[in-house]
């Protein structure tokens, strides 16, 4: 645990330095950091909870960092990143597509002249969020744990072209490993050997020995937002040279998502 909190000390000093390399060598270990914290919030580690209180801040660092952007005003403070995109309609004109029959048919199809461009471009149009904005979290809980991954896992996305091989192998693995956690053990039959166990007297249970379920019985609960965002990385991963472990993890966010019936997980998965 001493080399697991320097570790994430010295990630902290690094991100917390502005440099945008050594911002990206800490995004590296992102996938990697939110593995090992959600295993401790399902009670994986049988330590005290304080020792990973390093992690806790390196995550809500990165956290809170990443969702605010300077401020053109000030330089001291900031405002709550957005990244929004507006989708062309073929209703109006516009130099990437040519106006449909109808249009044609219609006397009055307008021109897209530099006027009629500028009034398409218009700021004050209903866009699409793709990003933020996001409010500022002070504490990780079992109640908010999963938004922050969720958010956390986007960045990673938004720089995943920029990220290492190791990166990219060490995100399928563990998240495959997570997966998979909890769904090859048969818990039923555990619970009913140690009922056989016991023996019953008058009315009260009195129990032969302790029931002792491995650490890795537990599932893993992943929301429908987070295994959206986990499927964008897997999916760059089959195609930069991880076939093989990408298509497996692929195939158990498929699979959790028809349990769980996540309708947008299998859209995208």
């Amino acid at each position: 645990m001493q080399l697991f909190k320097a570790i994430t000390k010295k990630l902290y000093e690094l991100y917390q330095t502005g440099d945008s390399r050594l911002r990206l060598h800490t995004l590296t270990f992102v996938p990697a950091l939110i593995a090992i914290y959600i295993r401790f919030a399902h009670n994986y580690y049988q330590t005290d909870k304080t020792k990973f209180s390093s992690l806790v801040v390196l995550l809500l660092a990165v956290y809170n960092c990443e969702i605010m952007e300077p401020s053109p005003d000030a330089v001291d403070t900031g405002r709550l990143k957005t990244i929004d995109i507006r989708v062309i309609s073929l209703t109006k004109p516009s130099i990437y597509h040519e106006p449909n029959q109808h249009n044609q048919s219609n006397s009055n199809v307008t021109v897209p002249t530099e006027q009629v461009l500028a009034r398409i471009n218009n700021p004050t149009e209903s866009r699409i969020s793709i990003f933020g904005p996001y409010e500022e979290v002070e504490q990780l809980l079992s109640s908010n744990y999963m938004s922050v991954c969720t958010v956390l896992l986007k960045v990673y996305n938004h720089h995943i072209s920029e990220l290492g091989a190791s990166s990219h192998s060490s995100l399928c693995t563990m998240f495959l490993r997570l997966l998979k956690q909890g769904t090859n053990i048969d818990i039923k039959e555990k619970i009913r050997e140690y009922l056989n166990e016991t023996t019953i007297t008058g009315h009260h249970l009195k129990s032969a020995g302790g029931l002792i379920l491995p650490r890795n019985s537990v599932q893993i609960q992943f929301s429908d937002q987070f295994l959206v965002e986990l499927t964008k990385s897997v999916y760059y991963c089959i195609y930069n040279d991880l076939t093989e472990v990408g298509f497996e993890v692929l195939d158990q966010i498929a699979t959790r998502a028809t349990v769980k019936l996540y309708g947008n997980v299998l859209l995208v998965s």
